[in-house]
């Protein structure tokens, strides 16, 4: 039966492809280091290396990240930076195209996917704004491969030898991208055969062959990570031990870094979930551990893993939109009137627009001032005026811009947990009402 699309399903589609056609050609590149700096620096000068022939050879860690650069070096000899935009792009349609399916995997309604896929796009980090502004990165195929196993997690029912082989060549070639996929591939592991307990015993463990076909993508993710290590002439001292101490270091010292990271990667939606987390759910991710794992796992990786905590942090994308999405359809304000969900949802939209910088570019960096940007003119949910990158990022901003940043959102979140309690009450008092819009 042919699906009638309703009129929220059309206008939130045309607003889907609306950002994300606007967004590839009105952010304009970074002036600093010729629109390659920092790490980019490195990928370009790899993709450098492979279009004229050369051996790469360039500094640790991102030397190991091959596989980008040499698509781009291979296939765009004449124009890297075309090639990265065109291959980072392509990563980050097949991701909406995962993330439609991870959704509807938990049953959320088209409009609600439709929403979610908007804030995506709609992100400063998402491939579909940040890959305009600096080409030469390679998260969103890392991300890609992350969702992808993810997504196998739930789609393999009943694994074979020859499919875990599928996998271990795919997990083999997503660490060659960049070594997040790994991540991924633990989730499908846990996904296919772990399951936590609430009695003895506490982890249970498929024990059959089962368990060694699904760890045949961890050989291949471990494979290539040391392979790589083996063959790429990497340059350098880096070590990520150095990293971890030096991470947990700086949030130790500036733990606002940490907080404020989360609300400048996702805006408004880590308060949501906070104030919103109920019993629902908790069971939520209680029966949809791999969920849960991935999370946790994110949450641990961006208390370690680099000094831009922003960024990482947006990396816990489909679980934090997945809970987001699970509120929506699941929260009190679900089965309110329609003038409780304007007073709940509109303010949430307008803020989480002016949070993400949505009617606007991402700032430029000419004088290379990221760690050192100084205080930003004006701060309403996020930094604007004269400012630069280094203003809109909790990891870089100074500890004055990011102390507002949370005594705005603490109003917010005021507000929001003022507005739930009388949602909450009116629905005990006049059920048949409440569940009217």
């Amino acid at each position: 039966m042919n699906h009638q699309y309703s009129k929220a399903e059309v206008f939130l589609l045309a607003i889907l492809l609306l950002a994300a056609f606007s967004y590839s050609f009105s952010q304009p590149a970074i002036s600093l280091n010729n629109g390659h700096p920092f790490d980019t620096q490195s990928y370009f000068t790899m993709a450098e290396q492979v279009a004229t022939g050369e051996s790469i050879s360039e500094l640790k860690p991102f030397a190991y990240r091959v596989a980008l650069p040499y698509l781009v070096g291979t296939f765009f000899k004449n124009n890297l930076d075309l090639g990265f935009k065109v291959l980072n792009l392509g990563f980050g349609l097949l991701t909406l195209i995962l993330m439609i399916d991870y959704f509807k995997h938990f049953k959320l309604s088209n409009v609600t996917i439709l929403v979610l896929l908007i804030l995506f796009v709609a992100n400063p980090n998402s491939v579909f704004r940040f890959s305009q502004f600096i080409p030469a990165y390679t998260d969103p195929a890392g991300l890609f491969f992350v969702l992808f196993f993810m997504v196998m997690g739930y789609r393999v029912k009943k694994i074979t030898i020859t499919m875990g082989c599928g996998l271990l060549v795919l997990a083999f070639v997503g660490v060659l991208f960049r070594e997040i996929a790994l991540c991924g591939v633990l989730v499908f592991i846990y996904a296919q055969c772990f399951e936590l307990k609430t009695r003895p015993p506490f982890l249970a463990v498929d024990m059959t062959k089962k368990l060694l076909i699904c760890c045949l993508p961890l050989a291949g993710a471990l494979w290539g990570i040391f392979l790589t290590h083996r063959v790429i002439n990497a340059t350098g001292g880096y070590l990520f031990s150095d990293t971890i101490v030096g991470v947990i270091s700086q949030l130790a010292n500036q733990p606002s870094i940490y907080f404020v990271s989360w609300l400048t990667a996702f805006g408004v939606i880590p308060i949501v979930l906070l104030i919103g987390f109920n019993r629902k759910m908790l069971i939520f991710l209680r029966d949809n551990q791999s969920v849960t794992v991935f999370l946790l796992g994110s949450i641990l990786l961006s208390l370690t893993s680099g000094f831009h905590t922003d960024r990482i942090v947006f990396w816990s994308y489909p679980a934090v939109l997945l809970l987001f999405g699970y509120f929506i359809e699941h929260s009190p304000v679900t089965e309110s009137s329609l003038i409780f969900k304007l007073f709940f949802y509109l303010p949430l939209a307008i803020v989480q627009a002016i949070a993400n910088r949505a009617f606007s570019n991402i700032p430029d960096d000419p004088l290379g001032s990221i760690f050192a940007p100084g205080p930003a003119e004006h701060i309403y949910f996020a930094p604007y005026g004269n400012v630069t990158l280094g203003h809109i990022y909790g990891s870089t901003m100074i500890v004055e811009d990011r102390i507002t940043l949370l005594y705005q959102f603490g109003i917010l979140a005021i507000y929001l947990v003022t507005l739930l309690f009388v949602i909450n009450r009116y629905a005990i008092r006049d059920p048949k009402n409440s569940s009217k819009s």
